[in-house]
């Protein structure tokens, strides 16, 4: 899908394209930038300087909001003081969803924005991009955009991207909740075709009626994978509409050897059967129960049978061990004693200092 934004403002000065191109795409929504870190200054200090050559750092409708989240508070710190207008924000309690959830409690925008530390922007358009979408369509609760590689000069990286990597495809879905709802009335809701927590768009409206990400899922917690799948499910499920803005670009480092990325399929597989299990359990979701008791497994091996999957097959082997380790995972943790902090649903309204 093109961005018509192009065209309209090709023709004027430079400093009055970013005016236009707010007014086009916001109409003065104010957005707030979202990005969660620990223990990769190199990274962050790479997607901030993307940020600034994009002048997303000198505009009076963003804030960029970096979370910095149980590492060397004085690093990342330091960094972010190195550039105008971020705001440093830090949390003690480990785990990338207790990072965001602090920085949607600190953002003033009425449109919250995450990235992941590891990503870097390539456009001036890219956040209105994905803005523009919410004033087009009242019922719309979520916006993803495409995360692609930075670079393929490993064969890690190239087989991962070849296999799909982090993108959801080249043509932009908008997917309507009562389609959605219809569709997939006996099999799992295509939460993966969605949702992209390195790259995506929430109204702080939407948080407010469904709440914030729980603490179970994603790096530095008890299941590192799978919370941006549980937020698209409970949007959802409230009722939202979805779209997926193949346009609304982001650039990816994607693990540079072969060890990294099957480390990183394994716990991709552990999120994917966990998540199912987790529907199962809070919501006696049945349709992907199925998907978590095998069918993963299954799926897998009948895709790279049928030349559908393109991953050499050690990789798809780790998948299905991830899978297999998820679904135990996840009941496991259920009968902790602490468990219940991690399966709270935390509500926006509640105080963190």
């Amino acid at each position: 899908m093109e961005c018509g934004c192009h065209a309209n403002v090709a023709g004027y000065p430079s400093f009055l394209q970013n005016k236009i191109m707010n007014k086009i795409y916001t109409e003065q929504a104010k957005i707030s930038l979202i990005i969660p870190t620990r223990k990769r200054v190199e990274m962050l200090q790479n997607l901030l300087d993307s940020l600034r050559e994009h002048k997303w750092l000198m505009r009076d409708d963003v804030e960029v909001l970096v979370v910095d989240n149980a590492s060397d508070k004085s690093t990342a710190r330091d960094l972010c003081s190195c550039y105008n207008s971020v705001k440093y924000l830090y949390v003690a309690e480990p785990g990338q969803r207790n990072a965001l959830n602090y920085g949607i409690r600190k953002a003033s925008g009425e449109l919250l924005a995450f990235v992941d530390d590891d990503v870097v922007v390539i456009s001036e358009d890219w956040l209105y991009r994905m803005a523009k979408h919410f004033s087009e369509h009242s019922n719309l609760g979520y916006v993803s955009g495409n995360v692609k590689a930075l670079e393929t000069a490993s064969r890690a990286q190239e087989i991962w991207e070849k296999g799909g990597g982090l993108s959801k495809g080249q043509t932009s879905v908008y997917w309507s909740n009562k389609e959605v709802v219809n569709n997939y009335r006996w099999r799992p809701l295509p939460l993966a075709r969605i949702c992209v927590g390195a790259n995506s768009m929430i109204p702080r409206s939407v948080f407010r009626k469904v709440g914030l990400f729980i603490p179970l899922f994603d790096p530095g917690a008890p299941i590192p994978h799978g919370g941006s799948l549980e937020m698209g499910y409970r949007i959802i499920k409230a009722g939202y509409d979805l779209f997926y803005d193949s346009e609304a670009i982001v650039l990816h480092h994607h693990p540079t050897t072969e060890s990294e990325l099957q480390k990183k399929l394994f716990i991709y597989g552990v999120g994917d059967t966990a998540i199912q299990a987790y529907f199962f359990w809070r919501y006696r979701d049945y349709r992907g129960i199925w998907w978590a008791l095998g069918g993963y497994q299954f799926y897998r091996i009948y895709s790279y049978v049928m030349g559908q999957y393109n991953f050499p097959f050690l990789y798809v082997f780790w998948q299905m061990i991830g899978g297999c380790y998820g679904t135990f995972l996840l009941f496991f943790r259920l009968a902790y004693k602490d468990s219940a902090k991690f399966f709270k649903i935390p509500l926006l309204s509640e105080i963190q200092d």
